[in-house]
């Protein structure tokens, strides 16, 4: 095999199958337009459009896949903190349901995942590469992956990655997604009930209304 300088390390030029396997962003590019005259494994994931027509398109889908992905995380986080707070309020443990100690919990709770993803890439990147990873990169590397920053400076070297790793690296970061959302929800309540200064929010109104409201129709019921 013939080396191929990447990065700070050596790495090699994998053998054929390896880049049949990741040909498909080739075809993408194709459909973009994009500029595909490179055919290194190492950069098949280096490809972006440079055609008004291929830019249009990602401008376009990819603004309605962004709204998409904010709708259902948002929802996916605000489920989930549902959940717990039913659970903890049912088994009388209502403080954990409480914006400023909920957020305390996801918060800690993100944090320790993200720190489980650096372990895991430091695992990948040790038995697949054969190099070091750090801590402190591996936790940079789970942080600009589960915020979707992306910034490219650390990420999953193609001629390392395995079918397996398409289905499970986007686990991870599906439920550091989860977490972060549960985490913001509480978040911004917290600093809702702050500048509240302690008022009761619209909605917590109408849902005490309805309680009264409710018990006074149960009343005049029982009355007649």
């Amino acid at each position: 095999m013939l080396p191929l300088q990447h990065g700070s390390g050596l790495r090699y030029k994998q053998p054929l199958d390896m880049v049949i396997r990741y040909r498909w962003p080739f075809v993408l590019g194709h459909i973009l337009e994009c500029d595909t005259s490179s055919t290194d494994a190492s950069s098949v994931f280096e490809q972006a459009p440079e055609t008004t027509g291929g830019r249009t398109l990602v401008y376009i889908v990819g603004f309605i896949c962004i709204l998409a992905f904010g709708g259902i995380l948002a929802s996916a986080g605000y489920i989930l903190s549902f959940l717990f707070d039913d659970f903890v309020e049912k088994n009388g443990m209502n403080v954990l349901s409480q914006p400023w100690c909920a957020s305390l919990l996801w918060g800690s709770t993100y944090y320790a995942w993200m720190v489980l993803i650096g372990g895991i890439t430091i695992l990948w990147k040790k038995d697949r590469l054969g190099d070091s990873f750090g801590m402190r990169d591996a936790y940079w590397f789970s942080y600009i992956s589960t915020t979707t920053v992306g910034l490219g400076d650390f990420f999953l070297e193609p001629e390392g990655v395995v079918g397996a790793d398409l289905f499970f690296y986007p686990f991870l970061f599906l439920i550091g997604f989860i977490f972060l959302s549960a985490f913001l929800g509480k978040f911004s309540e917290f600093v809702v009930d702050k500048l509240s200064f302690g008022r009761k929010t619209f909605i917590q109104t109408l849902l005490d209304k309805n309680v009264k409201w409710s018990e006074t129709f149960s009343r005049e019921s029982r009355d007649e």
